[in-house]
């Protein structure tokens, strides 16, 4: 508390996001951080989001500033370098992707909730595992 007795807001606290099973050299990693607080699903507004070149994998982001809380990540990595991730027509990802806790991706995208983790006073560091199963990616790694 202050010398005036009304709470402290919180430190700043930071997040440390490795992103791993890229495929190297090729395009650019896209992330979107959602808050619990702001959204309840995917379409809900983005706290933070930005993207960065993929050389050597895995790939490593420093998001700093964050009030603690609980969020959610998404990521892809965008192969064809059109700032969206490409779909099939059956509405499946044709590009990696990747969420926060790595959840099971089997026929649809997961639910925010399923994706939540805490962030508490000082750093975290979480890991996504990037995926895309190899038939639908075909057509955008033969590409070049």
């Amino acid at each position: 508390m202050s010398a005036s007795g009304a709470a402290e807001p919180a430190p700043p606290s930071s997040l440390r996001l490795t992103v791993d099973h890229l495929i190297p050299g090729r395009g650019v990693l896209h992330y979107q951080l959602f808050s619990a607080q702001a959204a309840s699903d995917w379409s809900g507004p983005v706290v933070r989001e930005g993207e960065a070149p993929v050389g050597t994998t895995p790939v490593t982001i420093g998001l700093d500033k964050l009030s603690p809380g609980k969020y959610a990540l998404r990521v892809f990595q965008d192969l064809d370098d059109d700032g969206q991730l490409a779909m099939s027509a059956s509405g499946l990802p044709k590009e990696p992707v990747g969420f926060s806790n790595n959840p099971s991706l089997l026929g649809q995208a997961p639910r925010l909730r399923e994706c939540l983790f805490v962030v508490g006073v000082g750093r975290k560091q979480i890991v996504i595992r990037m995926r895309v199963p190899p038939k639908r990616a075909e057509g955008i790694l033969d590409q070049e």
